[in-house]
């Protein structure tokens, strides 16, 4: 199991998040594709209402509790978890 300090803090955004959802007043960076490989509401989304330059690039989800999005995006993210040492002396 991964310890909690070492999960992606998704209040900081990094070089590659491309999108922000907006939960309780706090923003959460993410990446489109990650959310679009997990849901078809979101590829969808992506896809028809966010392929333009001019979209915004952030969603305020007002009913959405930010423990269970977060939570949500932890288990999408999944493959944080490091390459065991072992794996790598191939």
């Amino acid at each position: 199991m991964t310890d909690a300090s070492e999960l992606r803090d998704f209040t900081q955004p990094d070089e590659l998040s491309d999108f922000t959802l907006v939960i309780d007043g706090t923003p959460l960076h993410v990446h489109k594709q990650y959310l679009a490989e997990w849901s078809p509401v979101w590829r969808q989304l992506f896809l028809d209402e966010c392929s333009s330059p001019q979209e915004p690039r952030e969603i305020l989800m007002p009913d959405k509790n930010l423990q269970e999005v977060t939570e949500l995006l932890h288990c999408i993210y999944s493959t944080q978890k490091p390459i065991s040492g072992n794996f790598l002396q191939t």
